[in-house]
């Protein structure tokens, strides 16, 4: 069963591996875990993630192009959140893993 599973699934596959690809990167891991919390703007995210704004620009940038978040206008500036149910679901579990983490 998990052999033809996966056969029929391999364009799901291919997607969930690169978004756990993109999400390897620790300083995107962390822009989405904030997100996971409210929809951000880019100056926001630069004190929540302790970085400077170009670089979490970039990174922001390469989460649109994957189609893990998305942006929406809010006046002057762009707010952006998850979009991906996959990346909701994988940051869940990391959220849940870290809360398990701090019980030790």
């Amino acid at each position: 069963m998990g052999a033809q599973l996966v056969k029929d699934k391999d364009s799901i596959l291919q997607r969930y591996a690169r978004v756990l690809k993109v999400l390897g990167n620790p300083l995107r891991l962390k822009i989405v875990t904030a997100l996971m919390e409210k929809r951000c703007r880019v100056g926001k995210l630069t004190d929540c993630v302790n970085e400077k704004l170009p670089i979490i620009s970039q990174q922001i940038a390469i989460l649109r192009k994957e189609g893990l978040i998305e942006g929406d206008r809010d006046k002057n500036s762009i707010k952006y959140r998850i979009k991906d149910r996959f990346t909701k679901n994988l940051i869940q579990f990391v959220l849940k893993e870290l809360n398990k983490e701090n019980d030790y």
